[in-house]
């Protein structure tokens, strides 16, 4: 994934200018800056969630705006710092839910789909809040059971926006373990 002389800007004022970056395959990429420096910015245009003024970037060969929003899941699972799910979720259906990139509209879970769910909650540590309620856990849990959805997409590229956030030390290195 890259991008190649890209410029955005917030109300006319500029943010991002003529950047180029390149994601090496395999290979983790960590983005560094102080708050309100553009680290979130970068992570939302990576997801086509934002339109760049100018420049491109790149999935593959593919030009990300030409490309449809399952195929992109497909490829990139994103974890925000702050996620927003209905009140009356739990844990296993929002895991449940990293599988629908790869499922047509009609389609349901299946075996194969369940497999990867029990790996996503187990690496987590999540299996036995797999039927609880997101609103019932605390925030480190609820910040674990985001990541066990992203991990359940089973994609290449995985972008973690302050993965850490609401985790105590031992998730935190959990995670960071967990994702390399």
């Amino acid at each position: 994934m890259e991008a190649r002389n890209l410029y955005f800007s917030y109300d006319e004022q500029p943010f991002i200018e003529g950047l180029e970056i390149k994601l090496q395959e395999g290979k983790i990429t960590t983005i560094l800056g102080p708050n309100g420096s553009g680290k979130s910015t970068l992570l939302n245009l990576f997801a086509n969630q934002y339109t760049p003024q100018s420049g491109s970037i790149y999935l593959g060969q593919r030009d990300i705006r030409e490309m449809k929003g399952k195929e992109i899941a497909q490829k990139l699972a994103v974890v925000y710092q702050q996620n927003l799910a209905p009140s009356d979720l739990t844990v296993e259906k929002l895991v449940g839910y990293g599988r629908m990139p790869h499922k047509k509209l009609w389609q349901s879970i299946e075996e194969s789909d369940e497999e990867i769910i029990d790996w996503a909650l187990t690496v987590t540590n999540l299996t036995e809040l797999r039927h609880k309620k997101l609103i019932s856990l605390s925030g480190g849990e609820r910040q674990r059971a985001w990541i066990a959805m992203a991990l359940a997409q089973k994609t290449k590229i995985l972008f973690l926006d302050e993965p850490t956030t609401y985790l105590d030390i031992y998730y935190q290195l959990e995670i960071l373990e967990l994702v390399k």
